[in-house]
């Protein structure tokens, strides 16, 4: 996690510049709606993504592997996360 994000340490969060966002602040209900809306959004992305497999067969054994490949996309994500900055350091 350190190497996805070097510049993101203790003493930057401590800095007396870093802005922290609290319950009180009048920016923290635009941040929970868009939290919301992301929420809203990832599950119809998924409705659809489901949908589209579903009409692509009727063939169980071939959405099980549609369905494998979009689950592992995902997975696969927090890997490069990982490794990507490490081929960048070289």
């Amino acid at each position: 996690m350190a190497l996805a994000s070097r510049d993101y340490t203790r003493q930057s969060v401590s800095a007396q510049d870093f802005h922290k966002i609290d319950i009180h602040d009048s920016e923290y209900p635009a941040h929970v709606v868009l939290m919301i809306l992301y929420g809203i959004l990832d599950s119809n992305w998924q409705s659809y993504a489901y949908w589209l497999m579903g009409a692509m067969s009727n063939d169980m054994a071939k959405l099980a592997v549609f369905t494998g490949f979009c689950r592992s996309l995902p997975d696969l994500c927090p890997v490069l996360n990982i490794f990507l900055p490490l081929l960048s350091c070289r």
